[in-house]
């Protein structure tokens, strides 16, 4: 009984092929086991160095031109929507909300989140204060690299470059972290 349905199970059913004959044959490029890249999207030349310049990834554009070929114009768009990007080093421009005018206040998210986390706090800080978020990088539309380091240091120094007089801090969970490493860091930029 039970030994006869095994063997039932194990062959394959009819006009099935082998599991070698489903599996795709390696590649004459010697690269046996890894997957085909998919096809770039159509990206206009123009439109490809302007997203460089910008530091703006064309896989968050939507193409408006022949077969969803993006355009200068798709760049454009895309960079007035995401609204003020502060460039921090060499390729890497930052998210930084703002609202309000006075002294500033810097906002410092915790791991994970963005700005938005400071939601309700915004309107009244508002009132009286320069506030600026700071999406770190990769996070909302803040630009990303391969090779970045993810750590308070780095975001530290992010954030130092975005100061353009002494601050206010307020930092959550990782950002917390994030302001007393810039208030070591730069002590002469920092109110409190």
């Amino acid at each position: 009984g039970r030994e006869q349905n095994e063997r039932a199970e194990a062959r394959p059913a009819a006009g099935a092929r082998p599991p070698s004959a489903a599996a795709p044959a390696p590649s004459a490029s010697g690269s046996s086991g890894s997957l085909p890249r998919p096809a770039e999207r159509p990206v206009v030349p123009a439109a490809r160095k302007r997203a460089r310049d910008l530091c703006i990834d064309l896989d968050r554009v939507s193409g408006s031109g022949p077969n969803g070929r993006v355009t200068v114009e798709d760049v454009e768009a895309f960079a007035a929507q995401i609204g003020e990007r502060v460039e921090v080093a060499p390729g890497i421009r930052l998210e930084v909300p703002s609202q309000g005018a006075g002294e500033t206040v810097l906002l410092l998210p915790g791991f994970g989140s963005d700005v938005s986390a400071f939601g309700p706090q915004i309107p009244w800080l508002a009132q009286t204060h320069r506030v600026r978020g700071v999406n770190p990088r990769g996070v909302g539309f803040s630009s990303t690299t391969a090779a970045e380091r993810d750590d308070v240091a780095s975001a530290a120094s992010d954030a130092a470059a975005l100061l353009e007089a002494p601050a206010h801090l307020i930092g959550a969970s990782l950002g917390a972290a994030v302001a007393i490493e810039l208030a070591l860091l730069r002590p002469d930029q920092v109110r409190s």
